[in-house]
């Protein structure tokens, strides 16, 4: 992605908080993944975050962002996603990296453990084809949402999805 995708984030991070922040940024995917042929069921308080499938693809995606270099895994985030494994999804993390090269980068949850991770060591279990595919498309859904998530909020990008 790109300068203009972290600023636009970042200014969306601003004005509507953390905890906004990173619903706006899981319907934000949600809407990705749907503008790549997956069907999706978005769950708001339940986990996983997201259900994706298409074709033989089907992911069980739990949905975090993280500014900075380390990322703290819980059990929690793990077992939400594993879940699905018994039903034939891929349970996978997805962890928006907030930096100057602002990405996505989905990762095999059944590969993690409970334990504080640096990004370096997360590359080992990407899953490269989704997370490069989400990154191209992801600056255009951004842009396309991005008025609509500065002044409705995580409601705002939500309407999109239900309709």
């Amino acid at each position: 992605m790109g300068f203009d995708t972290y600023y636009k984030l970042e200014k969306i991070l601003k004005k509507r908080g953390p905890s906004s922040f990173g619903k706006i940024c899981q319907y934000l995917l949600e809407l990705c993944f749907r503008e790549l042929g997956f069907s999706t069921r978005g769950r708001a308080v339940e986990r996983p975050d997201i259900i994706a499938e298409r074709c033989d693809n089907k992911y069980a995606i739990e949905c975090k962002y993280q500014q900075g270099n380390d990322l703290d895994l819980t059990q929690r985030d793990i077992d939400g996603v594993l879940d699905f494994k018994s039903s034939n999804f891929t349970p996978v993390i997805a962890f928006l990296w907030m930096d100057i090269n602002a990405n996505w980068m989905f990762v095999y949850a059944d590969k993690l453990k409970v334990k504080k991770y640096k990004k370096i060591e997360l590359k080992i279990y990407e899953i490269s084809k989704l997370s490069d595919e989400i990154n191209s498309r992801f600056p255009k859904v951004l842009e396309d949402n991005f008025e609509l998530a500065i002044n409705r909020g995580a409601e705002g990008i939500r309407s999109k999805i239900i309709l």
